[in-house]
């Protein structure tokens, strides 16, 4: 139940982290796309005022003096629309603030198609192609107006074209992110697949039951090693006359290994056959238990060094004496 509840967090951080990268991306996306319409406003309200100080030229003429003014309009405002008209009659598209427009976009990193839509006495022009308008983005206008009349208003309209998307999913930081999302997944899916090992292991020794080992008096030979483990005298003696000479505790180790199933042995195994331990199940089994059992293997394991063929495995919840293959030549 308890590793059933690890995969599912393991899942659920998965999905998580993946919805707040999304999340991430969207918030950033956006408030980078206002950061980038509020930078190219300004910035066309710089090219009007450029294209002003470079071809206006402030001549009082009758052209100029025949357009009837409301006294109570401020002199600025007036000035302003003269000055829009004045653009208006010399370049009736606005090419020239299209192009100042765009040349400042440039200066400031900014890569994209813009275009200019004036609109004065009900006639609209546009310095791109008409169906272009569908497919671009429109900035805030500026509108110029004079004696409240909205037929004399004069409105400059930015276009651009909408690749801000594609340059945002480029940028080095859009990668960074997503691989690092990319890692976090990667964990996750490591951390199930490890739970799920661990369980699976947990399964194959839950299917050896628990053993109560009589630990008798009889020789035992060690498999196919040639050697014959003589109990009763706690040592392994081979066919060439060789001894090995085994603590009790050893001995007791050794025993438990040779007569229990498959030669596996739990916690709670040893516990109960070598230290008399009255333990229920395998939650009484406690870290100093496991700690002062895992010293006792490394003994052993030293203890049956110059015996080829046999090794003690760690495994799930306790030890297995494993035969290893030899070599013949």
């Amino acid at each position: 139940m308890e590793r059933n509840k690890q995969v599912r967090v393991c899942k659920i951080g998965s999905l998580c982290s993946v919805f707040f990268w999304l999340i991430f991306i969207v918030i950033v996306f956006l408030w980078q796309k206002q950061k980038r319409e509020e930078t190219m406003s300004n910035l066309f309200d710089k090219a009007i005022q450029i294209e002003k100080s470079i071809y206006i030229k402030r001549l009082i003429n009758e052209q100029v003096h025949s357009f009837p003014t409301d006294n109570n309009i401020p002199k600025h405002e007036k000035d302003e629309w003269i000055d829009q008209y004045y653009l208006i009659r010399s370049d009736p598209k606005r090419e020239r603030l299209d192009s100042i427009y765009s040349a400042l976009l440039n200066e400031n990193g900014i890569k994209t198609d813009v275009q200019i839509l004036c609109t004065f006495d009900k006639t609209s022009t546009f310095t791109g192609a008409m169906n272009q308008i569908e497919k671009a983005v429109a900035l805030p206008s500026v509108s110029f107006s004079i004696n409240d009349d909205e037929e004399k208003n004069i409105v400059l309209s930015p276009y651009y074209t909408n690749n801000f998307l594609c340059e945002f999913l480029i940028h080095p930081y859009s990668y960074l992110s997503f691989f690092t999302c990319l890692f976090i997944c990667l964990v996750f899916i490591w951390c199930v697949w490890k739970i799920k090992k661990t369980e699976k292991e947990f399964i194959q020794m839950v299917d050896i039951p628990v053993q109560k080992i009589n630990l008798d008096e009889s020789s035992i030979p060690l498999y196919n090693t040639g050697w014959i483990f003589h109990h009763a005298d706690g040592m392994l003696k081979n066919e060439e006359g060789l001894i090995i000479h085994l603590t009790p505790l050893d001995t007791k180790y050794l025993a438990a290994f040779l007569k229990s199933e498959k030669h596996l042995l739990r916690y709670i195994d040893i516990c109960r056959s070598i230290y008399n331990e009255p333990y229920e199940d395998e939650s009484c089994v406690t870290r100093v238990d496991k700690q002062r059992i895992g010293q006792a293997i490394n003994r052993l394991r030293k203890s049956l060094v110059t015996v080829l063929g046999i090794e003690i495995r760690s495994i799930r919840n306790g030890y297995e004496l494993n035969v290893v293959p030899l070599n013949k030549e």
